[in-house]
């Protein structure tokens, strides 16, 4: 396999000596010829750098393609083996998976889902037989009546749905990079930190956790919409939480039962009620989190960002134990200082910058997208691309609440698209008019 990391080899040191201002050059041969070329021609300076450059990006992409082609291969070589050991394991399987003792369990377990083609499906168990019984037993203590129910519906509920969840994770994670990058590309450094773990723990049974990720930046530059599209094509579930509003410790961990409005923790709710070990859960504007001693929010992320330590992670409101070391972390900041030490430090931070015009452009054409997705609108038409380039000098929120204007306005007016007179703010007025095109002017030159 190529080293992708390397150029293509450069004129021997045999070539003739030339001219100020010109170097020598040899030509390639056809590609059915191995034997070194002969022919050698002077070029400007110049016109030589351009020339390596090119010949060094079409190496790159070569080698690129020969590492996708061996990945598939590798993948698809996984699959049939793990499909083999499935078959032979069949008949040994016991009947009820769901009373098998996962005591002491920590590694992912491997099914298959008949709607993927035989791809293999990655199970974690995320509490044992033995925490689920203990739980039990306690109900009955309980002197509150409403406590004492609804711990008898979670139990039942945690019993129907047995004791591993999903992981989830992209059948080719290069590709679904790729995907990512089209559609937010100043995110480049972050996907491209995905990307090299994803494509290794495609390969590794106990390497599919992803670290806790924080997104340093700018507000409204997109933070949180990559958090909610990797989610999306991670095919996992996704859980947001505000810090800019009252968000205390038992947000994350429950509060305490002896509380008449007592309740659990978003931590359990997204593991053990939820169809995925590995959620992702944002926590949004992590900087803007009180610190009061009284009132600490962050406190309990000490103890859930550690592997070792989330995997015996505790709901106080239920006094219930589970493993959540495989939820995948994302928070965002506008400014690291007001973070603690202690916390950065359990980070893989990135320093996210404003998106270049193209980038934007590219990030706008998702919000819009995604906004008309979520407003699943029957017989309407999807917002043209003169929608995106109008939006595109605004934040992503700016461009989610335009988007949203543009097309109420449409529906109001009993129309099935946007125009620019839907636009809102002066957004869709143009100094050039020109009556046969619906995005108006095409001479105006815009930034983006």
């Amino acid at each position: 396999m190529p080293d992708h990391r390397s150029s293509p080899p450069s004129p021997p040191s045999s070539a003739p000596e030339a001219p100020l201002g010109y170097v020598a050059h040899r030509l390639s041969c056809p590609l059915a010829d191995q034997t070194p070329s002969g022919r050698i021609i002077l070029l400007p300076a110049q016109v030589k750098t351009e020339i390596d450059a090119a010949r060094s990006l079409d190496f790159q992409r070569r080698a690129a393609e020969q590492i996708r082609e061996e990945e598939q291969r590798l993948h698809q070589a996984r699959a049939a083996k793990l499909r083999e050991a499935h078959a032979e394991a069949a008949p040994d399987e016991v009947e009820d998976p769901a009373e098998a003792n996962t005591e002491g369990k920590s590694n992912a377990s491997i099914d298959f889902d008949p709607s993927q083609d035989g791809c293999p499906a990655f199970f974690y168990p995320v509490y044992t037989k033995a925490e689920l019984a203990a739980f039990k037993s306690r109900i009955g203590r309980s002197a509150d009546k409403e406590v004492r129910r609804r711990d008898e519906d979670i139990a039942r509920l945690l019993q129907a749905k047995g004791f591993e969840r999903r992981i989830g994770m992209p059948d080719l994670p290069q590709e679904m990079t790729e995907e990512l990058r089209e559609q937010m590309p100043h995110f480049g450094e972050v996907i491209d930190f995905l990307r090299d773990h994803l494509v290794l723990a495609a390969h590794c049974r106990n390497g599919s956790r992803l670290p806790p990720i924080l997104l340093g930046g700018e507000p409204g530059i997109g933070k949180t919409h990559f958090a909610h599209l990797l989610a999306e094509l991670l095919g996992t579930a996704v859980h947001r939480i505000s810090f800019d509003k009252a968000v205390t410790g038992p947000t994350l961990t429950g509060s305490e039962r002896r509380w008449s409005n007592t309740t659990y923790g978003l931590v359990f709710e997204a593991v053990c009620l939820g169809k995925h070990a590995n959620p992702v859960i944002v926590l949004d504007e992590i900087d803007k989190a009180e610190a009061r001693q009284d009132w600490n929010a962050l406190a309990p992320l000490h103890s859930l960002l550690e592997p070792a330590t989330a995997r015996r992670s505790k709901d106080i409101s239920l006094d219930f134990e589970f493993d959540c070391s495989e939820v995948t972390w994302i928070a965002t900041a506008n400014s690291l200082a007001r973070i603690p030490d202690s916390l950065r430090s359990r980070f893989q931070i990135f320093h996210v910058e404003r998106p270049d015009a193209r980038a934007a452009l590219a990030a706008t054409r998702w919000v819009v997208q995604a906004v008309f997705g979520e407003l699943d609108l029957h017989n309407f038409k999807r917002p043209d691309n003169f929608v995106a380039v109008r939006l595109a000098h605004l934040t992503a929120r700016e461009v989610q609440h335009a988007t949203r204007k543009a097309i109420a306005r449409a529906v109001a007016d009993g129309r099935r698209s946007v125009t620019l007179a839907d636009l809102p703010d002066g957004l869709g007025r143009d100094e050039c008019t020109d009556s046969g095109t619906p995005g108006g002017s095409q001479t105006k030159e815009w930034l983006h």
